[in-house]
């Protein structure tokens, strides 16, 4: 028998916990399908003092594993796990877990980003939903109930959206094309069509989970902006965001003034998401702002009910931001943000010993001189977890979850991993039997520390959001021991002892090979 076959068909030891470590490491050699990739876990690795490529921490379970390893039924979409094999902590688990549905939980298949053209239509590869695109009108069909009850398999929605400018129709000039690399995010491809109106580009994405459909103005398009979208079904579809009217629910608005006064290039979204059964969430920032030269009093903006504008439907944000007015002593700009992490798949009874909330940079700015702002984590608690509101913006605590505060160095340089490392109040927040939501607002916000007012100056950092997709989405990393797993139907403490009648442990070679 070839050592590797060995290895793969016998020695079914992943995840026994209760034993005291992850026996991947065999031979002083990492099995590949083991070697942990994932950035996250990299950098977790080298704080704890660890190496991967030595095998100190191991990949031991996939999405569609992850829930069957602890006995319970079914795929778990969100959550990937792996062994701690040294160290002070060796023996425990670390649980990934982050915002997008990577396997189908009716049958455990692996979604796919992408988009393929089947005789003159594009087509989605597997994913969360059946989706047909057919001269620019969009129909998606889930492909399980969806969990508000008022969705279910077979249902649908489609949009054929019309674009007006001043009210005359401006249709596309040229056929669609399929991008062979997703511009906004290059670890996908094959994802995004483009349907070019000449005045902008309609861009239709496609994530896990996620239809994504963007107008792009690349410039002022000189008057007043209609897109019809003509829905049909019950099937979820949201549009809106900042600067846009919404109305009847189903045709948005951007009057010329707003093309006069915002930067380029300016976005009009819609997004369809499609959940797994257990749920899927969502973050998003709740802005309370002014106006430059209207602003208003720091008690006034910080004490409001309800915020200016809110989304939850963009691929990155400036999630934390504190800006002043040219009035004194008045400030126009506070912003709050909230990330949701479906923390249900950790098992009932395991002890979280360390938790962090890691985020990718994308820009920061500080133009303040009297205080040193910085920014960390809050309990947050939004009424809808799929939909940041306006409303949502009283619903932030103000006891620190995260150890050490961060500021704009930290967020200054694009595509840099940030970890909160979470203390206890944050290891409490997360929920093993629901989701686990966390705020993020600046230091002096929270702790009602008004500053000693400065002309226009501002504080912010901005990261990627679960929209962006790929490696740089947020991620929570819970550390935790306690637990008896059970691996392929056998308890890992007196399940799997014997190969062929001879103690595993004992084996010292295969195939006369060390």
């Amino acid at each position: 028998m070839k050592r590797r076959q060995f290895i793969k068909t016998n020695m079914k030891l992943a995840g026994i916990l209760a034993a005291g470590k992850f026996p991947n490491i065999l031979y002083g050699q990492v099995e590949e399908a083991r070697l942990v990739t994932d950035p996250v876990v990299v950098n977790t690795a080298r704080c704890m003092g660890l190496s991967v490529a030595k095998g100190d921490i191991t990949f031991e379970a996939d999405y569609d594993v992850s829930h069957r390893m602890f006995s319970n039924p079914g795929y778990h979409p969100y959550s990937k796990l792996y062994g701690i094999n040294k160290g002070n902590r060796q023996g425990a688990a670390i649980q990934v877990i982050s915002g997008l549905p990577m396997v189908r939980q009716n049958d455990g298949a692996k979604c796919l980003a992408g988009l393929k053209k089947i005789a003159g239509k594009y087509k989605a590869a597997p994913n969360m939903f059946d989706l047909t695109i057919d001269q620019g009108v969009v129909h998606a069909v889930p492909l399980n109930d969806q969990p508000d009850g008022m969705v279910t398999t077979g249902d649908y929605v489609e949009w054929n959206p019309v674009l007006k400018l001043d009210g005359n129709v401006v249709s596309p000039i040229s056929e669609p094309v399929l991008l062979p690399v997703d511009p906004e995010n290059g670890d996908y491809q094959n994802n995004t069509l483009r349907i070019n109106h000449g005045i902008c580009l309609r861009m239709i994405r496609i994530i896990e989970g996620r239809i994504l459909e963007r107008w792009v103005f690349n410039s002022n398009p000189g008057g007043e902006i209609r897109i019809e979208h003509n829905r049909k079904g019950k099937a979820s579809f949201r549009i809106g965001g900042p600067g846009i009217d919404v109305v009847d629910g189903d045709v948005e608005v951007v009057t010329k003034e707003v093309f006069d006064a915002v930067s380029y290039p300016f976005e009009m979204r819609a997004s369809a998401t499609f959940y797994p059964t257990d749920g899927s969430y969502e973050d998003g920032c709740v802005i309370q702002t002014y106006n430059l030269g209207s602003g208003d009093t720091w008690a006034a903006l910080r004490d409001a009910a309800v915020g200016t504008d809110a989304t939850s439907m963009m691929p990155f944000m400036w999630f934390a931001w504190l800006r002043s007015d040219n009035s004194s002593p008045k400030y126009r700009d506070f912003t709050r943000s909230s990330f949701a992490f479906l923390t249900s798949s950790l098992p009932d009874g395991c002890v979280k010993e360390s938790g962090s909330l890691s985020l990718f940079s994308l820009s920061s700015g500080n133009s303040w001189t009297g205080i040193s702002p910085a920014v960390n984590l809050y309990s947050s608690s939004p009424a809808n977890l799929n939909d940041i509101v306006v409303g949502d913006y009283d619903a932030f605590g103000t006891t620190k979850f995260a150890s050490a505060d961060k500021d704009e160095t930290d967020f200054s340089v694009d595509e840099v991993e940030v970890s909160f490392p979470l203390n206890q109040a944050g290891l409490d927040n997360i929920s093993l039997t629901a989701a686990s939501v966390f705020g993020a607002r600046v230091t002096q916000d929270a702790a009602d520390a008004e500053p000693t007012w400065e002309n226009d100056h501002d504080f912010y950092c901005a990261c990627y959001c679960v929209e962006w997709g790929g490696a740089l989405k947020p991620k929570l990393i819970v550390i935790f021991t306690g637990i008896n797993v059970i691996v392929d139907a056998k308890d890992g403490l007196d399940g799997i002892d014997k190969v062929d009648g001879v103690d595993v442990m004992s084996i010292s070679k295969i195939d006369g090979k060390p």
